[in-house]
């Protein structure tokens, strides 16, 4: 089986943003395993796009970070990314970030499943708790 028929099974053409369906990282972007492990959306740009460059990020103009549409896609720096995402200095909360009510694993944001960064950003208690048990694990080696 080729390479971009095993990618493209992976994916949902259902909307307009090609939702990935495969495996998830832990922010919700679709990892790929092409020799190594990839981000889904950097192998579909290249795929389509050529080459990223080194000092360049993939940015989603759709705000869907498991879509892999590459007409959804640009290259930016990584400057550019925050200005766009209007992350200020001082650490507050992006419109993004406020605008979400459930974690990318479904959860929903309430008082009593939301914990507060330092950098006043939320966090899904049910998925830091899992996250912490998983760290613990390993670092015990509780495997």
């Amino acid at each position: 089986m080729q390479i971009t028929d095993r990618f493209f099974a992976k994916v949902n053409f259902t909307t307009d943003c090609w939702e990935w369906v495969g495996s998830l990282t832990v922010l919700g972007y679709g990892r790929f395993w092409n020799k190594k492990q990839t981000y889904a959306h950097r192998f579909v740009y290249e795929l389509y796009h050529g080459h990223i460059d080194n000092d360049l990020i993939i940015h989603h103009k759709c705000v869907n970070r498991k879509c892999v549409n590459p007409n959804h896609l640009e290259q930016m720096k990584q400057s550019q990314h925050i200005k766009l995402n209007d992350y200020s200095k001082n650490g507050k909360t992006n419109n993004f970030q406020k605008s979400k009510t459930h974690c990318i694993r479904g959860h929903k944001f309430n008082e009593k499943n939301t914990y507060r960064r330092k950098d006043n950003n939320r966090q899904c208690k049910i998925c830091r708790n899992e996250s912490l048990k998983k760290h613990r694990r390993v670092k015990y080696k509780l495997v």
